[in-house]
């Protein structure tokens, strides 16, 4: 009685702490709301995104995109919570907006425990629309944003930005300004005028700094007192595109890192399970030639060795997982 007992009880102890210690547990699970879902693009309302994980994710990172027309997606840069987690349904917020006039459309917002996640956008967490703000006023003459150079994906700290406008029918050049402001809302840099580049106007904006940061570029008509903001464009600088870690075309996003991230995800599943496989088995085995050893002292002996030996084998698979869990999640940070 005793031995079978004994032997139960070795087996209900292995279930537990392998039900509770498989990698299962530390897969992020994120969700995200915005409210209010519909913003207005007046430079003035804002909106809230709350980021919820009820896995067990130590960090969460996001990303807006906006739709375009054409089915692709302009990239606003991937951004941190500034919250930590928990790793226990905890959440964390951050301020969404301002948007101004030429912000209007449709917004995905792409979460992950790690910015190589959510620049491979594999999944999407919530959406929102900005409505368009109110007409110009009477007498403002807006031109339009275009395009920038280079494209938003390659630029960095070392990039000479330029951004394009369409042409003005009855204004000129010099009826307009840019205002470059960082990410605290702080006026960096000032392009006086326009530059007649024949077929479009263009912002000399040049070089601006990293290593990561999303500028606001904002277009104004300077012949109206006060000013009118026609337009706002962000400017995305991540200078990690200068060291050849995204991969290269016009969908380029942390592709390589996400696919590395899930090998390892899988061979740490795999390899635990094929462990705690072993170890049960052998729990198995021992059990029996213990049970039924009737009352050889070889057989008593030999079953006890192989259990020992499972109890060992899943104790040092357990504490492996405990450090995995330690080391590289909670002090490295590591998207495991």
């Amino acid at each position: 009685m005793k031995k079978t007992t004994l032997f139960f009880l070795a087996l209900l102890t292995f279930l537990l702490c392998f039900n509770f210690y498989t990698p299962s547990t530390f897969a992020a699970n994120l969700s995200c709301s915005v409210l209010p879902n519909t913003i207005a693009a007046n430079g003035v309302a804002t909106a809230q995104l709350t980021i919820t994980e009820t896995g067990h994710s130590l960090t969460a990172w996001f990303m807006l995109a906006k739709k375009l027309p054409n089915g692709g997606e302009y990239l606003l840069g991937a951004q941190q919570i500034s919250q930590s987690f928990d790793g226990h349904n905890s959440t964390g917020t951050k301020t969404i907006g301002p948007f101004d006039n030429g912000q209007a459309g449709d917004y995905v917002i792409y979460i992950g425990s790690s910015r190589e996640a959510v620049e491979s956008r594999n999944s999407s967490g919530c959406t929102f629309d900005v409505s368009p703000g109110p007409p110009p006023p009477t007498g403002v003459q807006c031109v339009n944003f275009v395009s920038i150079q280079p494209p938003e994906e390659e630029i960095t700290s070392g990039s000479n930005i330029i951004l394009k406008y369409t042409r003005g029918q009855s204004s000129t050049t010099a009826d307009y300004k840019v205002d470059i402001y960082n990410s605290d809302s702080v006026l960096t840099r000032t392009v006086d005028r326009l530059t007649d580049s024949g077929s479009l106007w263009s912002a000399n904006v040049g070089s601006l700094q990293g290593p990561e940061e999303v500028y606001s570029a904002k277009l104004y008509y300077i012949k109206v007192s006060p000013p009118h903001l026609c337009n706002s464009t962000n400017i995305s600088i991540l200078d990690e595109r200068a060291a050849g870690q995204f991969p290269e075309g016009d969908d380029q996003t942390s592709a390589l890192p996400s696919r590395v991230e899930k090998i390892v995800n899988y061979l740490i599943t795999f390899g635990i399970g094929i462990a705690g496989g072993v170890a049960f088995l052998m729990l198995v085995y021992g059990g029996f030639k213990f049970i039924f050893s009737l009352g050889n002292p070889e057989n008593v002996q030999q079953g006890r060795e192989v259990i020992t030996a499972a109890i060992i084998g899943l104790i040092v698979v357990v504490f492996s997982v405990f450090l995995l869990k330690l080391i590289g999640i909670s002090i490295l940070g590591l998207p495991i």
